[in-house]
């Protein structure tokens, strides 16, 4: 048990925490770097155990729809051509994870010892998160003091809520402890022990959550914290008026809680209903196959162009409009990433989760999963490792709780070459692909670190080492492409930026194809990615800027001016010495273009 609450400690700790500066994006390659190279132990451990064991297997329906799972989300990804994202690399690790925790968890003492472990690797989280608060710790954000060890508050506040579950259970069910306390004279100083722990960490958490300020993680722990409650009270309750009196008490909690929460900040809200919107639209054209995992980025900016030149949009959505790549609501990406295929089955895997007879067991993991699904309404949960590894140890805890498991018996002598190279294909794999990942994220590092300080030539060089290992990303191939643009290369930089748009399309990538045509006196092209910018964003200025002098240069007088008056109506949203240069140099362009087009 010592050993089971020490590895889960450290896993989880690991995979939450680490941060290496080396890395481009660090907050999110560290912790998929780290976490791969960890899948090789949980990779090695489960075969073994599979060899020297030789026990029987026991299979529920929950594993049978996780492999599905995880096989159709691979396929499609290698269909679709998005094979090297992160999240592919998180997804095969976790799966590893799962398999690990399936062959470790053979009693209800082991689940125990997971959840002190976590709990306890949350408690580290809530006192790195103090500590930026205070300043003890660097964030890693400028605007705010508190991320936790990522890139902005939404992902920490969701793992601080999501996290601090475990707790409320602990705390809930502390006397239950008893039986697995195998020191008679010590159950009383450990049971109250973890009482103050487990009051401290929650009371804590709340203190994060509420300087967070993040409504998707209040509602998901209110949610969560009504449901463990429900579940533990209601254990003596026969009474069906009871039951259903807590029921609705919880019901209309949360209803004006959401009421409350939409209210407090109602842009932010509306800017995420924009998004579904939106994606709605999306949704139409890839409810079938989908778009294959992370294509959501690539194809949302062109839709949302789409909606506002067709010129039916408010004032309101015109000025809550921004880059996006998550849809704030992982039901609704994951459905137009995976298809209708891939959405039934993980719906059908939710099924099987809450349908499962109640046990103890089954409430910490349906309340982990319910606090999961609420959190990933409003937000952004399957993208962020530290929640999906909580959610795969919930699985796992279901599924070993599982009924009608079906046992299957190995012939272990026939398999045992099978077995041992399929674990080194696994496991080779899995090497290659932290390899890779390290490789690639520490050289773009270099890479962005000399773009920064305008060396585009050594920038260059860099960018064009680690191209090998991050064709696929989006990200890499805009800031590649950028430079090479700044870098006097449209030819080169086209080529890189129009293989950008297949993996992630925003404003940045279109005006600085809009430049690249400019240079090379394709104006038509330039006006139609500068275009496209302005379609994107609307409220930014500076792509309309661009489209002015564009017209300008043609000396089409009539749409220059357009775009100007369009720049000059706008609401400065941040004051700055470049907001104000280019409005003067359009209100120049009004009094010096009162001439007829010569084009």
């Amino acid at each position: 048990m010592r050993i089971t609450l020490s590895n889960s400690f450290l896993i989880t700790t690991l995979v939450s925490l680490v941060t290496f500066d080396c890395y481009q994006n660090s907050t999110f390659a560290s912790k998929t770097i780290v976490f791969t190279i960890l899948s090789v132990g949980f990779i090695f451990y489960f075969i073994w155990q599979i060899i020297l064991s030789k026990k029987n297997l026991f299979v529920s329906s929950i594993d049978l729809v996780v492999f599905a799972l995880l096989v159709h989300i691979i396929s499609n990804a290698l269909i679709k051509g998005t094979i090297n994202s992160l999240r592919y690399y998180d997804l095969i690790s976790c799966y590893a994870y799962y398999l690990f925790l399936r062959n470790v968890i053979r009693a209800e003492k082991t689940i125990l010892a997971i959840v002190l472990g976590v709990s306890l690797a949350i408690f580290v989280n809530t006192l790195y998160g103090c500590g930026q608060y205070f300043y003890v710790f660097e964030s890693f954000h400028s605007n705010y003091a508190l991320t936790g060890s990522f890139f902005n508050p939404a992902p920490f506040a969701g793992l601080i809520a999501v996290g601090s579950m475990f707790s409320v259970f602990l705390l809930l069910y502390r006397k239950s402890l008893y039986r697995y306390i195998t020191n008679i004279k010590a159950r009383k100083t450990i049971v109250k022990f973890l009482y103050y722990l487990t009051v401290l960490n929650i009371l804590l958490s709340i203190g994060v959550l509420i300087i967070l300020q993040s409504r998707a993680s209040w509602l998901a722990f209110i949610i969560g914290t009504s449901y463990m409650v429900y579940t533990k009270v209601t254990q003596k309750i026969k009474f069906s008026i009871k039951r259903y009196g807590y029921i609705a008490t919880a019901f209309v909690l949360i209803a004006v809680c959401t009421f409350f929460f939409y209210t407090m900040r109602k842009d932010s809200a509306d800017g995420r209903v924009l998004v579904w919107k939106i994606s709605t639209e999306m949704l139409k054209d890839f409810s079938l196959t989908g778009t294959g995992l992370d294509g959501y980025k690539a194809h949302y900016m062109d839709y949302q162009a789409q909606y506002f030149a067709k010129n039916k949009a408010s004032k309101q959505e015109i000025a809550l409009s921004d880059n996006v790549v998550y849809a704030f609501n992982d039901f609704l990406q994951f459905f137009i990433e995976e298809g209708i295929l891939g959405f039934l089955l993980l719906v059908t895997l939710i099924w099987f989760i809450f349908k499962q007879p109640k046990s103890i067991v089954r409430n910490i993991s349906t309340c982990l999963i319910l606090v999961l699904l609420a959190f990933a309404c409003f937000s952004y949960p399957l993208q962020i490792l530290p929640l999906k590894l909580i959610a795969f140890t919930a699985i796992a805890f279901i599924a070993f709780s599982a009924k009608n498991k079906q046992e299957f018996k190995l012939p272990y002598a026939f398999m045992r070459w099978q077995i041992l190279s399929i674990t080194i294909a696994w496991i080779g794999l899995q090497l290659y692909n932290a390899y890779s990942l390290h490789t690639g994220y520490s050289i773009w590092k270099k890479a962005f670190d000399a773009y920064q300080e305008m060396n585009f030539k050594e920038s260059i060089s860099l960018y064009k080492n680690s191209y090998k290992y991050l064709k696929t990303n989006g990200e890499f191939l805009m800031h590649y492409g950028k430079a090479l643009s700044l870098a006097e290369q449209p030819q080169c930089s086209n080529l890189v930026l129009h293989q950008a748009e297949q993996y992630l399309n925003n404003t940045v990538v279109q005006t600085s194809l809009g430049d690249n045509y400019t240079a090379l006196e394709g104006y038509p092209q330039a006006i139609q990615h500068y275009q496209k910018a302005c379609d994107m964003i609307p409220n930014r200025l500076y792509p309309h800027y661009l489209l002015a002098k564009m017209y300008e240069k043609q000396e089409n007088f009539t749409k220059a001016k357009q775009e100007a008056t369009i720049i000059l109506k706008m609401p400065v949203k941040i004051p700055s010495i470049a907001t104000y240069q280019i409005r003067e140099e359009m209100k120049e362009l009004l009094r010096m273009n009162d001439k007829p087009d010569t084009k």
